[in-house]
Formats: C-alpha cells, sequence, structure tokens
C-alpha cells in the first residue's frame, strides 16, 4: 500500500491551479467550481493529484478524465484498472492511499477540541466505555472515530451503515463486517492528525511519503 500526503498553501493555489488539469473527470471540474474558500477547493483539487501523482511513480498508469467511474454511494475508483484507491483531508493535510486489486479505505483527522460527548450515540457501549476511561480521552475518541471512518470508506457505502451497528475492538486490528472482515492499520503522519487506513486483506507493507512539490512528478 503506497500512501502519500500534502498540506494544504495559499501560496500555491495558483500554480495548482495554472497546471494542466485535463485529467480531470467532468464530476470534479464541477466540484471544484462550486467551492467558495480556496482551502475546500484546493484540499479536492490536491487528492487528485496526489492520486495521479501516485499512479504515474507506482504503477505505470495515466490518469485521464474518463478513468473514473462512482458507485452507486458515490465512491470514486478507477473504471478501467484493478488499482484501488482512497482519498481524505482534515486541517491542512490531504492523504491518497493506493493500493492494487485490494478495497482500500483512509481516513485522516485533525486533532481538535470539541465535545465528545455530542458523538456518544455514534459509539457503541463497549467503545464509549473504553473512551471514557483513556488517560487521554479525546485522542481515544478520535483512534475510533477516525477508525470507523475508514471502515466506512473501504466498504463503500458511506453514512448508509448506521455507525453502531459494528464495534472497533481495543485493539483496533479490524472489524468483520457484511460477511467481510476488514483490516486496520493506524499511520503515524504528523502529532496533530490521526490517520487509519483499512483493506480487505492484511496491511503488511506501507510505504508513507510526504510530498511537496505535487503535481511537478
Amino acid at each position: 500500500m503506497i500512501l502519500t500526503y500534502a498540506s494544504i498553501q495559499e501560496s500555491q493555489h495558483q500554480r495548482l491551479l495554472q497546471q494542466d488539469l485535463r485529467f480531470l473527470d467532468v464530476a470534479t471540474r464541477q466540484r471544484l467550481a462550486r467551492f467558495r474558500r480556496w482551502q475546500d477547493a484546493q484540499a479536492s483539487l490536491l487528492g487528485r493529484l496526489l492520486l495521479r501523482d501516485n499512479l504515474r511513480k507506482y504503477f505505470n498508469y495515466e490518469l485521464q478524465a474518463n478513468s473514473i467511474a462512482y458507485s452507486p454511494f458515490h465512491k470514486p475508483y478507477l473504471c478501467d484498472s484493478t488499482i484501488q484507491f482512497n482519498i481524505s483531508h482534515s486541517g491542512k493535510r490531504v492523504v491518497c492511499a493506493v493500493q492494487e486489486h485490494t478495497a482500500i479505505g483512509v481516513d485522516i483527522e485533525q486533532y481538535r477540541p470539541i465535545s465528545i460527548g455530542d458523538f456518544k450515540s455514534q459509539m457503541t457501549v463497549n467503545e464509549w466505555t473504553y473512551i471514557q476511561t483513556a488517560k487521554d480521552s479525546l485522542l481515544a475518541f478520535y483512534d475510533y472515530w477516525t477508525s470507523k471512518e475508514a471502515i466506512l470508506k473501504v466498504v463503500g457505502t458511506g453514512l448508509q451503515i448506521d455507525l453502531m451497528s459494528f464495534e472497533i475492538p481495543i485493539d483496533r486490528a479490524g472489524v468483520y463486517l457484511y460477511d467481510q472482515y476488514w483490516y486496520l492499520r493506524k499511520v503515524e503522519l504528523e502529532v496533530d492528525y490521526c490517520c487509519y487506513v483499512s483493506s480487505a486483506l492484511p496491511i503488511q507493507r506501507l510505504i508513507v511519503d510526504k510530498v511537496s512539490d505535487i503535481g511537478l512528478i
């Protein structure tokens, strides 16, 4: 599995917009045009640039505008390849995970002070008990929340699944859902962020790379 990540930077926004973006599909172009905040537009664009560069560098695959299709639940996928990918962003970081053949999900969340009690209804009794009794309840909450989101994304049905309908174990090794075991792995990126990846097969080899010159490969 390849996981790359990049930072949102206002100073780079115009440079990114001026690149050759013909590889973007119609849905992505329309979404970029609707964003009012440059941060949201850049996060979406960076995700696709990371995907394009990953596919070029690691898989010798050239992303085209017609390469991407969408599932009934709006999960993007490559319609002419067995390469799987998933993208997530939070705060100033965007991550893109790619691997061959096997379904993949990734979620990143920036640690922020929140009222975790607002999310109690999204956790099982065991999950909530662990969060409440943890040495740092906020960090424990983000571990559970991010791993749950990664599971939703690998399964590909999004919020059609009730977060209370499955339970993340204390070791956060994986979850059995829809007659399939989904493996989890925490990715240590930066101290201010929590990141998890999920896959239908054990994640034995993970390459993590921070990209600074995005789009220049």
